[in-house]
Formats: C-alpha cells, sequence, structure tokens
C-alpha cells in the first residue's frame, strides 16, 4: 500500500490551522457528509481519522498537510492537551523530547509529584530526572515539595521541549 500523500490528503478533507479540525470534502455515509467534522477521539484522548482502511493520528495527518510529508518522529503537543490539534500547538519531537513534555506524575507514584520519590524507609525524598536515557540524581529532600520544585528547576534547564 502506497503512503498518503498530501496531495491526497486535500482531495479528502479541509484542515483549519486555526482550529486544529479536519472537514470532510466527499460525503463517506449519511452521518459523515461533505463539510462535517471528520475523526474520533480514542481511549487515550487523541483524535483520529480514518481514510480508507487505515485510522491517522490527527496531529500527523495536520503535519503532513502543512508540510507536504509525515514528520520523521513524533508530533508533540505541546500544551499537552491531546485533542488540540490546531497548528501551533504541533511539532515534530523525538519520543525523548516528548517524554519532557510530560507535566503530571505516573498513576503509581506514590508522591503525586513527577520527580519524586519516597527514600526508602526514611522520612525523605528524592529528586531525580532523565536526560538522554539517563537518570541524574538532584538531591534528598526533607519536604517532597523542595524536591519537586528541584526537579522543576532542572526540567526547566535540562528539558529543552519542556513547556512547564
Amino acid at each position: 500500500m502506497q503512503p498518503l500523500t498530501q496531495q491526497q490528503l486535500k482531495k479528502k478533507f479541509e484542515y483549519d490551522p486555526e482550529t486544529g479540525l479536519f472537514y470532510r470534502k466527499e460525503k463517506v455515509t449519511n452521518s459523515a457528509g461533505i463539510g462535517s467534522i471528520a475523526g474520533f477521539t480514542d481511549e487515550r484522548g487523541y483524535v483520529r481519522i480514518k481514510i480508507g482502511s487505515s485510522i491517522y493520528a490527527a496531529g500527523r495527518l495536520a503535519y503532513l498537510y502543512m508540510t507536504c510529508s509525515f514528520p520523521e518522529n513524533m508530533v508533540d503537543h505541546i500544551n499537552c492537551i491531546k485533542d488540540d490539534n490546531r497548528w501551533c500547538n504541533l511539532r515534530e519531537a523525538t519520543n525523548s523530547e516528548n517524554l519532557q513534555n510530560q507535566t503530571i506524575a505516573l498513576p503509581f507514584n506514590k508522591t503525586g509529584l513527577l520527580g519524586v520519590s519516597k527514600y526508602g524507609n526514611t522520612n525523605k525524598y528524592t529528586a531525580q530526572i532523565y536526560l538522554n536515557g539517563k537518570k541524574k540524581h538532584l538531591g534528598y529532600f526533607d519536604c517532597k515539595y523542595k524536591a519537586h520544585q528541584a526537579y522543576l528547576d532542572a526540567k526547566r534547564e535540562l528539558h529543552t521541549h519542556c513547556t512547564i
């Protein structure tokens, strides 16, 4: 199967870079007629658009629409809002750069703070950050919020794709 081209995409859809929405230029079904908004939101919160038998991320389609080619890497939502596909909110990023845009702790983090964990059986907290796949220790702290502040300071300095 040949990869989708910008020309094929523009024949089927109109993309509004100010809103991030795709509008159909062709009738697909009775409910998906000309001028209707294309796409659906998946279980992770990203907008997906079906073209033929393939399903594409709307952010990747926006990139193709605006630049004439798919990105070599990922498409990152700068403001971390997964369904915000406005052109000003999208940028190409490697997986490592995309992870730098993480703003909330993962569900299994018991402190609830990004970059902070309890240090063993002590009353201390440790802050750490990843850079180029390697963990960097930022120190031990009596207060989890001080550890988090150290993490945020390091994130702003070290993560070039950080938006906090």
